[in-house]
């Protein structure tokens, strides 16, 4: 009880799991399903009871509907596990192929099902972009260091506490493990091995978050293998919790406090509310994708890219036209019927799709998009109202909403254009 109690007390105070679990992320779901996939294993290591199986089964075929190969790691540490206890604790390797079967075979059906009716989109998404592109070549890094040490020190900034018990508490760990008598330690160790190998595996870093994936393995740790006297270390996370939600602003604090709304959400509304039947290109946004919940008749992302990163991320959404260069928005009229065709060929016919991105190199750019576009509106950073507003005085009106951003709105409506429709939006929309 007095280790559950820490372990709990490790993961509530931890700020990365306070922040995604209020965020839209599945990686907080993969951790759910892999940990009750490997609770499974815990309770009947021998894998001797239906339910084990099942239950082992279902977490890791719902932890690969989740996240995908991630989704992997249950089995991954099963086989380990299986591989280091001793034999009188050892499942059979019938029962252990039955589970990772049975979990293969129930996340099968919609792998299979998008391979007979979207293949060109399951392939280019599923297998080249997310595994062999972001896992083998991804496409930037914003870190050179080794994937672990860079894991490590940004753990250690965010939660030094759970990190400095985890380190004291790895010679408990080794020597209980070392026995190979109880099942604890070896699936524990198994599934931070698992873990690590997959962070040092997949090539991009960047992505913070998936330590999310070793919090709960070194809540464990810590909770069952620390040197500390139970009583002490609960007494200590009780007062390490209060005063870290006593300092949100601290990267080790906890923010419990709300959030107001980005100034953008207010600007973007407003316009909404217009019904204006312009598109609306939003140009390097600080909207964070927000304008893709408004009822807008078509929105387009354009980024300044010099680099070409936003063209790497996904290689298919170029040659599909989702993604853009400035020159091919400037000359739709050449370019729409060629990405319709691509659309179609994937199974898509509709051209809605049809530049969401824009990639410009340069300001210039985004001054020809739009010299060449005076019937759509355009939300721009502060840096391009004094040339450009006045260079598209004879198309477009001004409408500045704050010293950082202002408004291009077209003076004209764009052909075929329906009566403007407005939407209520909800307040907390």
């Amino acid at each position: 009880m007095a280790a559950g109690i820490t372990a709990a007390l490790l993961l509530v105070s931890d700020p990365m799991w306070q922040i995604f679990s209020r965020l839209c992320y599945t990686d907080l779901l993969l951790v759910f399903f892999t940990t009750a996939a490997l609770f499974a294993v815990f309770r009947d290591p021998r894998l001797e009871r239906r339910g084990s199986i099942l239950g082992f089964a279902f977490a890791t075929a719902a932890a690969i509907m989740t996240k995908n190969v991630a989704g992997a790691i249950p089995i991954l540490t099963l086989i380990l596990f299986t591989a280091v206890i001793r034999r009188e604790q050892r499942p059979r390797l019938l029962r252990m192929v039955l589970a990772c079967a049975l979990a293969l075979l129930l996340a099968a059906p919609w792998h299979i099902y998008q391979l007979m009716v979207h293949f060109k989109w399951f392939w280019a998404d599923y297998i080249q972009t997310q595994l062999l592109a972001y896992g083998v070549h991804p496409p930037a890094q914003i870190s050179s260091e080794l994937p672990l040490v860079f894991y490590a020190k940004r753990l250690f900034l965010v939660d030094p506490i759970l990190c400095l018990l985890a380190l004291a508490a790895i010679p408990g760990l080794w020597l209980a493990a070392k026995r190979r008598d109880t099942v604890q330690p070896i699936l524990l160790s198994a599934w931070l091995v698992t873990v690590c190998l997959a962070l040092s595996s997949f090539q991009v870093r960047g992505q913070f978050r998936w330590v999310l994936f070793l919090l709960p393995p070194l809540c464990m740790l810590a909770a069952c293998f620390s040197p500390v006297r139970q009583k002490w270390l609960i007494a200590l996370l009780c007062a390490a919790f209060a005063i870290k939600a006593a300092a949100p602003a601290q990267t080790w604090g906890l923010p419990f406090g709300a959030y107001s709304p980005m100034p953008s959400e207010t600007w973007l509304r407003d316009y909404a509310d217009r019904g204006r039947p312009n598109p609306l290109v939003l140009v390097d946004t600080d909207d964070e994708l927000y304008s893709a919940a408004l009822p807008l008749p078509g929105v387009h992302y354009c980024w300044i890219d010099p680099g070409g990163l936003v063209q790497k991320l996904a290689p298919h959404y170029v040659y599909l036209g989702i993604t853009v260069t400035a020159g091919q928005f400037e000359n739709m009229d050449h370019w729409e019927p060629v990405f319709r065709q691509r659309l179609r060929e994937w199974g898509l016919n509709s051209g809605e799709p049809i530049a969401t991105a824009i990639v410009a190199e340069s300001d210039a750019d985004v001054a020809k998009i739009v010299a060449a576009h005076p019937d759509t509106d355009f939300y721009l950073p502060a840096r391009f109202r004094t040339g450009l507003a006045e260079a598209a005085r004879s198309t477009h009106g001004l409408a500045v909403v704050s010293d950082q951003r202002f408004f291009l709105l077209a003076k004209q409506n764009p052909k075929a254009s329906s009566p403007p429709a407005i939407t209520h939006i909800p307040r907390n929309w």
